[in-house]
């Protein structure tokens, strides 16, 4: 638990007391107030004095705490976004400054507007030196914690989520058709903008599924525009990936909600730097649809969890790239029919999976690992498929690369593996990890196209899905593992069963 002990005002407090009395806003201690505890910018001391005396910290003065409002400063800290922030209709709580006896220093939320330091704030709340200002760790963990379903067996509220996939897994055609339908005229504007533009990388910014998006379409976009297309988790791209960024870059940033943070500061600090910025969302009205050179609003529903949004959002990349490459003088006509085709190609296999797919769960219903994997742009089926399992089932469910599979050891006996080969160019490995799956006593789904024969014969399961065009081919290859994620929840909720613990 966190303890407070109550401090005396200092000079330090007094000051800062003055100045915020001057702009007309009401002061207040709070020597007990448990709240929080978060990113701090420090007001430096000054030295004063001779050298030979060797100076003497001054604290701020009125001056200095005052050109704050001319320069507000607002910070983020991962996992704290409803922290502490100045009043505003939407965040009444007060902002805090906390005096230390070197300086000041404050705390403030990322979501308050940048003016909001001078026109909401009302009311300041000053802890002192002495103070400890904390969340305990339950605090912390509501905190950090957005998702309102729990792992345990029989949740109510992911049960609710799990429904409510069901009914979006089964219409991801429409939410295509709108999606690209509803974005046709923002895509051919981009395109002239970007026709004559240079183009040395392109950035697919985002996390989650978000993130699985831009694997999926990353070698379309290569193959057409010419230029190296990267998926970036946004956390890491905002964090450590923004020096290599210029005027010769574009970044497309997808979210959802619009407002996950990473991924808008990543599509700031890109802007800055001169790139092309690109927003793509569910959500209208959101920062990520507002505050970027360009939006791109993804006609998608995800009351639960991705799965219609994250197809959507792969079949308008690849518009993109269609509308960019016909604009700079590339043949995107089989890009164009492909997408054409798509909607109702997912919707076929989503029907045609729909049963083999609660086969193959209820026989792994009591499975407490999954792993899955595939090559290129066919990772992103592995990666949907366990991310679907960590949210609905919910158990431990791992995507690797094709290749790696071959280099820890990765299946023991008894796992189940979902192995993704569509391409000629995966075959031969694809082919040699079913053998190794079953020489150790794995169990091995693998999903291949119509005709294959190979795979098939020494894999436990095999589900042949149809020719497809090579651009679209990863968007389809998602939908069945889609379709086992849910069914796998189902499946285990019938029998009582929530997350594992793995080790006891």
């Amino acid at each position: 638990m966190t303890t407070t002990r109550q401090g005396s005002p200092g000079s330090a407090g007094a000051i800062a007391s003055a100045a915020f009395a001057a702009w007309g806003l009401t002061v207040s201690p709070f020597p007990s107030w448990q709240y929080a505890r978060g990113p701090l910018l420090r007001l430096p001391c000054h030295k004063t004095g001779s050298a030979s005396s060797g100076g003497r910290k001054r604290r701020p003065g009125r001056a200095e705490i005052a050109s704050l409002r001319m320069q507000p400063v607002l910070f983020w800290w991962p996992g704290y976004e409803r922290f502490v922030t100045a009043d505003s209709p939407d965040s009444p709580a007060p902002l805090i400054f906390r005096v230390f006896n070197a300086g000041l220093r404050f705390i403030v939320n990322h979501q308050i507007p940048k003016d909001a330091f001078v026109r909401y704030t009302s009311r300041i709340r000053i802890s002192y030196a002495e103070e400890h200002i904390d969340m305990n760790f339950e605090q912390r963990m509501r905190e950090i914690r957005h998702e309102p379903s729990s792992d345990a067996p029989g949740d109510p509220e992911r049960l609710r989520r799990i429904a409510l996939t069901k009914t979006e897994m089964m219409t991801q055609g429409e939410a295509i058709s709108a999606t690209l339908a509803a974005n046709a005229e923002h895509l051919a504007l981009i395109g002239g903008e970007l026709a004559n533009r240079s183009i040395r990388k392109i950035a697919i910014v985002g996390c989650g599924d978000s993130w699985i998006a831009g694997i999926a379409v990353r070698h379309a976009m290569e193959r057409l525009l010419g230029a190296a297309a990267e998926p970036c988790e946004a956390f890491d791209f905002a964090t450590y990936g923004l020096e290599v960024i210029d005027a010769d870059t574009v970044v497309i940033g997808l979210s959802s909600s619009g407002k996950t943070r990473p991924v808008i500061d990543g599509l700031k600090g890109a802007a800055a730097r001169g790139a092309y910025a690109i927003g793509l969302s569910n959500t209208l009205g959101s920062p990520l649809m507002e505050e970027f050179q360009v939006a791109l609003h993804i006609r998608a529903t995800r009351a639960g969890w991705p799965t219609q949004s994250s197809t959507a959002a792969m079949a308008l990349m690849l518009a993109l790239t269609a509308s960019v490459g016909d604009a700079r003088g590339a043949d995107a006509s089989a890009l164009r029919t492909a997408l054409e085709e798509l909607p109702g190609q997912v919707d076929a296999v989503a029907q045609r999976f729909y049963g083999p797919a609660q086969e193959v769960a209820r026989r792994l219903a009591r499975a407490d690992l999954v792993l899955l994997t595939g090559a290129g742009p066919y990772l992103a089926a592995a990666e949907v498929g366990s991310a679907k399992l960590g949210e609905l089932a919910p158990i431990h469910a791992y995507a690797l690369q094709l290749e790696e599979y071959h280099h820890y050891r990765t299946q023991k006996a008894g796992d189940p593996l979902f192995l993704i080969a569509p391409d000629r160019a995966s075959h031969i490995r694809a082919l040699e990890t079913a053998i190794m799956s079953r020489g150790i006593g794995g169990f091995c789904v693998a999903l291949v196209p119509e005709g294959e024969t190979e795979i098939s014969e020494v894999a436990d399961v095999a589900w042949h899905l149809p020719e497809v065009a090579e651009e679209t081919r990863p968007v389809v290859y998602c939908v069945p593992l889609h379709l086992f994620g849910y069914h796998a929840a189902v499946e285990r909720d019938a029998i009582g069963l929530g997350a594992p613990r793995l080790g006891g």
